[in-house]
């Protein structure tokens, strides 16, 4: 793993941490670890073997792309989501949740539809 997955991970692992107010002591008692280890998982020095990631991810009942892939937190899509209603149907009026999948479902479309072609 590259410097940019450990800090990918340890943001991660902090914010769940944070999340369900679990200490490094709790995740170095459930995982057999010492503290120094876990220590350096939360400050992107190493990460951990996939053994004590799934482990990991089963204790906090998220998924193992959760710990270790890049992801915007959901207010982040959330204010993305709104500012891409404004763009498509101007500020004018309310979105459905029908309106808006049915975009969705459009944009899919076009991606398997042209998405694989070479120019």
């Amino acid at each position: 793993m590259d410097e940019y997955d450990k800090k990918v991970f340890a943001k991660n692992l902090n914010r769940l941490m944070e999340e369900h107010n679990v200490s490094q002591t709790d995740i170095k008692n459930i995982l057999g670890v010492s503290k120094s280890t876990v220590s350096a998982w939360c400050n992107g020095i190493k990460i951990p073997r996939m053994d004590k990631i799934e482990t990991l991810a089963k204790f906090f009942n998220c998924r193992k792309s959760d710990l270790i892939e890049d992801k915007p937190k959901e207010s982040e899509t959330k204010s993305t989501d709104k500012e891409l209603k404004v763009a498509l149907f101007g500020g004018d009026g309310e979105v459905t949740d029908e309106m808006w999948d049915e975009v969705k479902k459009f944009a899919q479309y076009i991606k398997s539809t042209y998405g694989n072609k070479e120019d």
